[in-house]
């Protein structure tokens, strides 16, 4: 079963009837967000994943630097290896995002990348893209995607952010 398609709407029903469902997307997130959508997901890995991932935020958010302490050896290895990593230093990367926001971004990152199933990093990976979209510097003013040169300065994580 295909299960890429816009939104998905379609193809969330046609699978919720039991019926097979196609679709077709070029946009990768839209792919991602179908693929999430459609994927019979267990609640203990989604609540251990949850569990992971507040912990590399709550790492994040005591500042200047991470706090490894209390991690697990799977957290550690992931922000140990931030600094490491060629985006960090990729001007691409740098031009969009605050360097400080960066080495957060990336260090979430590499906790989902660490998570143990597929179907849910897929299902991090999209709350990822509201995160990224939120921390960037892109200008939210226009309808393309456009650099705001006079961003102001960001904290990545707000005591808010949840997974």
């Amino acid at each position: 079963m295909e299960l890429e398609a816009g939104a998905s709407t379609t193809i969330v029903e046609g699978v919720r009837l039991g019926r097979r469902a196609t679709g077709i997307d070029l946009n990768p997130l839209a792919v991602l967000i179908s693929r999430v959508k459609t994927t019979p997901l267990d609640e203990a890995s989604l609540t251990e994943a949850k569990r992971s991932m507040s912990e590399i935020v709550d790492a994040l958010q005591r500042e200047p630097d991470y706090d490894l302490f209390g991690l697990s050896a799977m957290q550690r290895r992931s922000l140990d290896a931030v600094e490491k990593d060629p985006r960090l230093h990729d001007p691409l990367f740098n031009k969009w995002f605050q360097p400080q926001v960066l080495r957060d971004l990336i260090a979430l990152r590499q906790g989902i990348a660490a998570l143990p199933e597929p179907a849910v990093q897929d299902a991090a990976l999209v709350a990822f893209s509201e995160v990224l979209r939120k921390s960037s510097t892109a200008h939210s003013g226009y309808p393309n995607v456009m650099f705001d040169k006079k961003a102001p300065r960001k904290k990545f994580f707000k005591k808010t952010t949840t997974f």
